[in-house]
């Protein structure tokens, strides 16, 4: 199976995120200034967003924009996501839970996912 390209992995989160947030592409298209047929297209794998509407899609999705990206880089090399399981590092639920914590819990989840991926590496 071909590699996932980086501009499919975020349109299929950014698909997931509209979808869970319960917005339809017009009412995305809307809020980010955007037509339908871009959101379609960036949905889809057909454009890449730039940096400034990636940010301005994850807001108006409720997402932190590592959100979108979550997944990309994963089917390259050796690195830290290198045979990871796809289906988890697409769905987009860690980076979203998150979103939903206080900062001093986010902190310390940060201090953790650093820890365990540290960790990780040096058992390779």
């Amino acid at each position: 199976m071909a590699a996932m390209t980086t501009r499919t992995r975020i349109g299929r989160n950014l698909r997931a995120a509209r979808q869970a947030r319960g917005l339809t592409q017009a009412a995305l298209a809307e809020l980010v200034s955007k037509s339908v047929e871009t959101v379609s297209n960036l949905e889809r794998g057909n454009l890449s967003p730039s940096l400034d509407t990636l940010v301005a899609l994850a807001d108006a999705v409720g997402v932190a924009p590592a959100a979108l990206l979550a997944g990309v880089g994963a089917d390259h090399g050796d690195g830290p996501l290198a045979g990871a399981d796809a289906s988890v590092l697409t769905d987009c639920e860690f980076c979203e839970l998150a979103g939903q914590i206080d900062p001093e819990s986010a902190a310390h989840l940060l201090a953790l996912a650093r820890a365990l991926a540290s960790g990780s590496r040096r058992r390779r």
